[in-house]
C-alpha cells in the first residue's frame, strides 16, 4: 500500500502574499513606454536625435558599470541607468554636441545617484539633475533648437524658436518697443492670447493643423485657433522627447493599465498648474482674471514627460496620498511661478527638482497612522487636588496594554497595609521586594516596548522576559489578588505590583 505523500507547509517572513513586480521589470516597462515618443522625435529631428540619445543612454551605462567595479556589486541589470540615460537624451534639443550627453550622463549617474547610496538613496531625480546641471552650464546649446521635418520641407537642420521660448521673447521685445506702460498693456489687449501671438509673429504650422481645426470648429462649433492640434501631435520645435503629447499620453495609459504610477501626482500637478494658469495668464495679455489659455499651457513644454514619467519617480516623490497631492500641487504652483513669471521659458525639470528637496519633509508631516495605534495627544494638567493622597474610592484606574491598541485592563487597587495615610504611592526608587514569596513586578513600557515581567527574586538589571497582554489582562482582573499603582517621575511608565 502506497503511502499518500503529504505536502510539507513552509512557513516564511511576511509578506506572505507577492506579486511578480520587480524593480527591473518597473524600470524596463517604462523604458518601453517612452520609446514611441523617442522614436517621433528621431523622424522629426533627424538621425542627430538619434545620436544623442545613444549617447546619453551609452554613458549612463558606462557610468553605471565603471561605480558598480568600484563598488564590487551588479546592478546593471535592473535597467535603472537605461532608464536614467534614455529621459536624459529625451531633455536635450536635437543638435547639441556631444560632450552635453555625456556629461549629464556622468553627473546623474555618479553624483546624484551613487554618491547618495545607489538606486533608492538619491534625494532627486538623476535624469532632471543632469539636465538642470547642463542646461545651466551651457545655456547656447541647450537653448538652440531644430525645426521639425514636418514643418520645414527638403531642408535639414532648421533652427527656431519653441512656442514657449517665442512667447518669453516676443513679450520682452514688446517691453523694450513701448516704453510707455499704458501703450504697453493696449498693445498686449489688442493681440488676445499666446497663439495669436504667434500668429502675429508668422510661426509655422503645417497643413495637417489647419484641416484639422477647420475641421473640429465646423463640426462641433468650436472656436480653437490653429496649432493646438500640431502642439498636440508633436509638430513643434523642442526637445527630442517632449513634443508628441499623443504618444506620451499613450505610454502614460500604459503604466495606469500596468499600476505601475498612480493618478494622485499627475492629476494634482497638472489640475493645480491648470488652475492657476487660467486663473492669471490672462494678466498677462490685458484680458483680466480667469482668460488664461490652459491648452496651449498643458501642450507646450515637458510638462506631460514630467507629470507622467518624472515627478512619479518611487525614490523621490511622497509615499502617502495625502503627501503625492501636495507634492503635485507644489509642482505646479512652482512650474506656473517659473514660466510665466521667470527668466526661463520653461520651468518643469527646476519645479520637480525643488520639490524632491522637499519630500522628507512632505513624508514626515503627513506620515499615516499605524493600524492599531492611537493619536498622541497633549497630556493634561493635573489640578491644584491632585497633590493630595487618592481616597480609596478613586484608585479604580484603567491601564493600557499594548504599543497604543485600544484594549483596557479594569484594575481594582488597594493601598498597602504599612501606609497609614492610604496612599498608593511607592518610592520611585525600584527596589527588590521583601517579600518574593508573595508578589511580582509587572513593568510596562507604554508605546516603546511590550509587556514585560521580571521575577521578584531577580536584581533590577536582570534581563525581564515578555509577558502577554492577555495573562497580564487576567492577573489585573483576579480579584482574589489586589492590585496597587504608582506612577514613576516618567509619565509614560506605569508600574503594576501584584500583592
Amino acid at each position: 500500500m502506497q503511502s499518500e505523500k503529504t505536502p510539507a507547509l513552509t512557513a516564511t517572513i511576511s509578506p506572505h502574499l507577492k506579486e511578480g513586480t520587480t524593480t527591473a521589470r518597473i524600470m524596463w516597462t517604462v523604458s518601453l513606454c517612452l520609446l514611441p515618443a523617442s522614436a517621433w522625435g528621431i523622424y522629426v529631428f533627424g538621425i542627430g536625435s538619434l545620436v544623442v540619445l545613444l549617447l546619453s543612454i551609452g554613458f549612463s551605462v558606462l557610468t553605471e558599470l565603471a561605480v558598480n567595479a568600484v563598488r564590487g556589486r551588479l546592478t546593471i541589470t535592473d535597467g535603472s541607468a537605461f532608464l536614467t540615460g534614455l529621459l536624459i537624451g529625451m531633455n536635450l534639443p536635437p543638435s547639441v554636441p556631444f560632450y552635453i550627453p555625456l556629461i549629464a550622463s556622468v553627473f546623474a549617474v555618479a553624483i546624484v545617484k551613487h554618491a547618495f547610496g545607489g538606486l533608492g538613496s538619491n534625494w532627486m531625480n538623476p535624469a532632471l539633475a543632469g539636465r538642470v546641471f547642463v542646461m545651466f552650464s551651457f545655456q547656447g546649446p541647450m537653448s538652440t533648437w531644430t525645426l521639425p521635418r514636418t514643418l520645414v520641407h527638403g531642408a535639414d537642420a532648421v533652427t527656431g524658436a519653441s512656442p514657449l521660448g517665442a512667447v518669453k521673447s516676443g513679450l520682452l521685445e514688446l517691453s523694450n518697443q513701448f516704453l510707455d506702460k499704458t501703450e504697453f498693456q493696449q498693445k498686449i489687449a489688442s493681440i488676445g492670447g499666446s497663439l495669436e501671438f504667434l500668429a502675429g509673429k508668422q510661426y509655422p504650422v503645417t497643413g495637417f493643423d489647419t484641416q484639422v481645426t477647420g475641421w473640429l470648429n465646423q463640426t462641433f462649433g468650436l472656436k480653437l485657433h490653429t496649432g493646438y492640434v500640431d502642439l498636440f501631435f508633436g509638430n513643434v520645435p523642442g526637445t527630442i522627447g517632449e513634443i508628441s503629447v499623443f504618444l506620451l499620453l499613450i505610454g502614460a495609459a500604459v503604466l495606469f493599465i500596468r499600476r505601475i504610477i498612480s493618478w494622485e501626482i499627475p492629476v494634482s500637478y497638472i489640475g493645480s498648474f491648470g488652475l492657476f494658469i487660467w486663473l492669471f495668464d490672462g494678466l498677462r495679455w490685458g484680458q483680466g482674471l480667469l482668460h488664461g489659455d490652459v491648452l496651449f499651457h498643458l501642450l507646450t513644454g515637458g510638462l506631460v514627460l514630467g507629470a507622467f514619467f518624472m515627478a512619479t519617480d518611487y525614490v523621490t516623490s511622497p509615499l502617502s496620498r495625502r503627501g503625492k497631492l501636495i507634492f503635485g500641487v507644489g509642482v505646479g504652483f512652482l512650474t506656473f511661478l517659473i514660466r510665466l513669471y521667470g527668466s526661463l521659458p520653461e520651468g518643469v525639470s527646476l519645479a520637480i527638482i525643488i520639490m524632491n528637496m522637499a519630500v522628507p519633509l512632505i513624508d514626515r508631516y503627513t506620515k499615516p497612522v499605524i493600524f492599531g495605534s492611537m493619536k498622541k495627544t497633549a497630556p493634561k494638567k493635573k489640578p491644584a487636588s491632585a497633590t493630595s493622597p487618592p481616597s480609596p474610592a478613586a484608585r479604580a484606574s484603567r491601564l493600557t496594554i499594548g504599543n497604543g491598541s485600544s484594549r483596557l485592563v479594569r484594575a481594582k487597587m488597594s493601598a498597602p497595609a504599612n501606609h497609614s495615610d492610604g496612599s498608593a504611592r511607592l518610592p520611585t526608587k525600584r527596589t527588590t521586594p521583601s517579600s518574593p514569596d508573595r508578589w511580582m513586578s509587572c513593568w510596562h513600557q507604554l508605546r516603546k516596548v511590550g509587556p514585560h515581567w521580571s521575577s521578584p527574586t531577580q536584581t533590577n538589571t536582570a534581563r525581564s522576559r515578555p509577558i502577554s497582554a492577555t495573562a497580564l489582562a487576567a492577573a489585573a482582573t483576579n480579584r482574589s489578588a489586589p492590585l496597587r499603582w504608582w506612577t514613576e517621575p516618567q509619565p509614560s511608565t506605569l508600574s503594576l505590583i501584584h500583592i
